[in-house]
C-alpha cells in the first residue's frame, strides 16, 4: 500500500527578490497609484518603502517625503499593499 503523502508548500527561493521581479509586481499596481493622482490631482513621486513576505505578499507600505501623512501618500500606500511578488527570502 502506497501512503500518500501531503503536497509540500511552495518553498520561498533561495535568495532576495530580483530586480526584474521587483520592477513586475510594481508595474502591476502603477495604474492604482496613477489613479491616486487622478483623484487628488497632486504632481511629484511618492517614496515608498516596501517590505515583502516571504510568500511574495506586501506586508508593509509606507511613503516618505513629500507625500507622507497625506491623502495622496495613503492612496499609494494603500495601491503598493495590493503589489504581488514571488515567492523569496
Amino acid at each position: 500500500v502506497e501512503e500518500s503523502k501531503p503536497a509540500a508548500a511552495a518553498a520561498p527561493s533561495a535568495g532576495p527578490l530580483s530586480k526584474e521581479a521587483i520592477n513586475a509586481g510594481m508595474l502591476g499596481v502603477r495604474p492604482k497609484v496613477k489613479d491616486c493622482y487622478n483623484q487628488f490631482k497632486v504632481p511629484g513621486t511618492a517614496m515608498v518603502k516596501v517590505t515583502v513576505s516571504p510568500v511574495g505578499k506586501v506586508s508593509d507600505a509606507r511613503v516618505e517625503g513629500k507625500f507622507a501623512g497625506t491623502p495622496t501618500g495613503s492612496c499609494v500606500e494603500t495601491a503598493v499593499r495590493s503589489a504581488k511578488f514571488p515567492p523569496s527570502a
